[in-house]
């Protein structure tokens, strides 16, 4: 069933859908980088943790990071079973 919206709501709808899909993106992208950076240790350079680059660089915990790192795996394991390509 489908209802009619007018040409306002139509127009905040697709701004609203152009957000999610680019915040979509966009974590991809941080949980990729954050992956890399943590897999590659290219923290050292000035932190001798993972954490403490987490922390002291973003104001995030390792816990966030690692739920960033995560979402962003899950993403592109659905992605061969038919998940939109956000990108």
């Amino acid at each position: 069933m489908s209802e009619v919206i007018t040409f306002e709501e139509s127009k905040r709808l697709v701004a609203l859908e152009r957000k999610i899909e680019q915040g979509m993106t966009t974590f991809v992208e941080v949980g990729q980088a954050l992956m890399e950076i943590r897999d590659s240790r290219r923290y050292r350079v000035e932190y001798k943790t993972f954490e403490a680059y987490c922390q002291e660089k973003w104001g995030m915990s390792r816990r966030q990071a690692d739920r960033l790192i995560g979402g962003s795996e899950v993403v592109e394991n659905l992605r061969p079973r038919g998940l939109k390509t956000l990108t």
